[in-house]
């Protein structure tokens, strides 16, 4: 039909052609309620279409599927943009605690080493710079995390509380290793405007699933409970 044609030429002979390819136009009746939003090969990019598949026919051997696209880009993304904002530091992009503890829940079967941090020395910088100091530091802080070498995922927690999440296995050599360098880089002058620089140091806890537990809550309690047992032995560790 007309509306078909603007969405995807002439030239289609088959609607495989148009669907992502982990999927069999086959098995189209098959797929779940959470499938059905689909980004499609369309003549103007990749959008999203909402997938609807009928079976119509009398009997198995004499049945067709009548299927339905509807373009649903506009609120795909604006759905797609809310889901990540309730996910996300507003202010760094990090994940938040939300999203942190959403993403741990899918990858808690493999091993996962959490670095918990704690800044020391940062309410200085708010009280004596004001906010708009204190949130470009925070905002340099996240950049000089996610720079951090390996497979890892990065959250704030909220105020001057971090998390970075390593997805492979670490052992004790590299802990101690990705510690000494966390450490180095946290106590570095940070730059805020051409007449300020602040500098702050951290404080770093460290719990390993499964070693120290398998369940997300109790990993981040003894990360935390780390973290300021470095903080009493006088901060700048880990």
């Amino acid at each position: 039909n007309p509306p078909f044609v603007e969405q995807f030429g002439r030239e289609i002979h088959s609607l495989q052609q148009i669907l992502p390819e982990h999927l069999d136009i086959c098995n189209l009746e098959s797929i779940s309620a959470s499938e059905q939003d689909l980004e499609l090969n369309t003549l103007h990019g990749m959008r999203w279409h909402h997938l609807e598949v009928a079976i119509s026919g009398l009997s198995e051997d004499n049945s067709q599927k009548v299927i339905t696209l509807i373009d649903i880009q506009e609120r795909k993304l604006r759905e797609l943009e809310h889901a990540r904002e309730a996910m996300s530091d507003p202010l760094t992009g990090l994940m938040n605690r939300r999203g942190l503890l959403q993403y741990m829940d899918r990858h808690i079967s493999q091993s996962l080493t959490v670095f918990y941090i704690d800044l020391d020395g940062f309410k200085p910088v708010n009280d004596s710079y004001g906010h708009s100091a204190g949130d470009e530091l925070l905002c340099q802080l996240a950049n000089l995390l996610m720079a951090q070498p390996g497979k890892k995922i990065c959250a704030r927690l909220g105020g001057d509380e971090f998390i970075i999440v390593y997805l492979t296995v670490l052992d004790d050599a590299d802990i101690h290793q990705v510690a000494d360098v966390l450490l180095e880089d946290l106590s570095q002058p940070f730059y805020i405007d051409a007449n300020y620089q602040a500098r702050i140091s951290a404080s770093i806890g460290i719990a390993r699933s499964p070693q120290d537990s398998r369940s997300i809550d109790d990993l981040l309690i003894k990360a935390d409970a780390a973290m300021y047992k470095a903080k009493k032995q006088g901060r700048s560790q880990a």
